[in-house]
């Protein structure tokens, strides 16, 4: 490892603002100090390959994936290579100025050169790609380095057959485009494309390189602003949309009672991939409302605690162990017709990864009724009456997915096992912004779902919770 002196000292500075021109002066300086902090040597001009490893340990990169990183790191086209066991700054710098402001093109350059070297240096295959996937993903969602920033996250389970799944569909997106087989080399300008047409894959790539580069020498609140920690205002509160990675889990709102609860079916790669999904004005927080494991199988139960709660997750594991859902982004409500809006979606969790959005072919987005005398009881999602690509039934327990081939809604496949499924268990996470307990006395309309259902097919909707309309006198 080369040692400078002061002219090479300012050699250093000059390097800096020719080959990290994308950077802030700020974002310059911070580089500096981690290529000091990983030579241990303010004037040491190139890092060996066991300081690189040392430093990416306490980071939370090892094995391949650090030994790829380094020897994706030496090499530039600045024509000032490094040697296979010293990493100049001038390519560290103009690297870190590529993955972190540079164009897509300068992206795909990046990720293809690591995955070769993280696969050992072969052709760059569906396969190595893969694997840096996983890489990735793991250091998003369980590094030290993470944990220290985000430590909320703890709260979300870490799953390495998530982390798999996810990895799996992002490929996916590449190999179906391609119509090739995992086994096919992968040029860079396919990268390329890939990552100019996968929203979620760049903001992981964006996350995993900022924390990685600037998250050691940073504080917390500086690395978390720096990867767009924004807030949004909603209804006229401002809450803080970490809309990067993963939504942040709040207490439960209920009257005065401890119904908090661990998710056994979210976990942080999963979570990370819904929370991109869902919209802006609600991404960010998650708060429990229903859990069968801990509130007990009951469905009125688990309409009484997602009525008029704003968005929802719902998450539902059948007894073969697929697990799926639905983001409502409007109140559950009982009501004779469907209702919800086009931001609603369908989405699988394991086996395998899915999110499916209206096909615009109707807007039967969602549907909530209980004790109706006439009407189909129970929770569903997309379709038609009886035949919906999500539902659960009144009678909990049992549920259907249909699809023949796809949900005419959210042209999505069947989500669970079975067309007809029999439940394992079911959550409801609000979304967003808390909705508070009104802690009023509930009216003859919402103890009767029955009897309001009447109302709005007779054209007497409620309008609001303090004015409601009653039946005319029809005798």
């Amino acid at each position: 490892v080369s040692i400078m002196g002061g002219g090479e000292s300012k050699n250093r500075s000059s390097q800096l603002v020719k080959y990290g021109s994308l950077l802030s002066q700020t974002d310059r300086e911070t580089l500096q100090t981690v290529f000091t902090d990983i030579c241990g040597n303010a004037e040491a001009n190139g890092a060996s390959l066991q300081q690189f490893q040392n430093y990416s340990s306490r980071i939370g990169i090892l094995g391949r994936f650090g030994n790829g990183l380094y020897e994706t790191f030496c090499y530039s086209d600045t024509g000032i290579n490094s040697t296979p066991d010293n990493l100049l700054f001038v390519n560290f710098i103009q690297n870190a100025n590529n993955i972190l402001k540079g164009s897509t093109g300068q992206k795909a350059v990046f990720l293809s050169k690591l995955s070769q070297h993280v696969g050992n240096g072969g052709a760059v295959t569906g396969e190595s790609i893969q694997e840096l996937l996983i890489h990735l993903l793991n250091f998003v969602t369980d590094s030290e380095l993470v944990r220290r920033i985000f430590p909320e996250f703890i709260q979300w389970k870490h799953d390495v057959d998530s982390v798999k799944v996810l990895a799996h569909y992002l490929l996916k997106i590449l190999l179906d485009r391609l119509k090739v087989d995992i086994k096919a080399v992968v040029s860079t300008d396919k990268i390329e494309h890939w990552l100019s047409n996968c929203g979620l894959l760049l903001k992981i790539h964006e996350v995993a390189f900022t924390l990685m580069l600037f998250g050691q020498q940073m504080a917390a609140e500086d690395v978390r602003q720096l990867l767009g920690a924004s807030t949004t205002v909603v209804d006229g509160e401002e809450i803080n949309t970490e809309n990067f990675l993963l939504p942040l889990k709040l207490p439960p709102v209920t009257n005065g009672h401890n119904d908090n609860f661990s998710s056994l079916l979210l976990d942080r790669a999963m979570l990370m991939a819904l929370n991109h999904f869902i919209p802006t004005s609600a991404r960010g927080k998650l708060y429990p409302l229903f859990s069968s494991v801990k509130h007990g199988e009951s469905f009125s139960t688990m309409c009484s605690r997602a009525v008029n709660k704003g968005p929802t997750l719902l998450i539902v594991k059948d007894t073969k162990g697929y697990i799926f859902g639905v983001f409502a982004a409007e109140n559950w409500k009982f009501a004779p017709q469907f209702f919800g809006n086009a931001d609603c979606f369908l989405f699988t969790l394991l086996p395998q990864f899915g999110v499916y959005y209206p096909s615009g072919y109707n807007a039967n987005y969602l549907y909530l009724q209980q004790n109706a005398q006439t009407l189909p009881n129970g929770l569903g999602a997309g379709g038609q009456l009886d035949y919906y690509g999500l539902w659960l039934s009144a009678d909990y327990g049992v549920g259907h997915s249909k699809a023949k081939p796809t949900c005419t809604t959210y042209s999505s496949p069947m989500l669970s096992s079975s067309e007809d499924f029999v439940v394992d268990s079911v959550e409801m996470w609000g979304v967003g912004k808390p909705v508070l307990p009104e802690g009023k006395d509930k009216s003859i309309l919402d103890k009767d779902p029955e009897a309001r259902a009447i109302l709005e097919m007779a054209g007497k909707p409620r309008h609001s919770e303090a004015l409601r309309e009653e039946p005319e006198d029809t005798s």
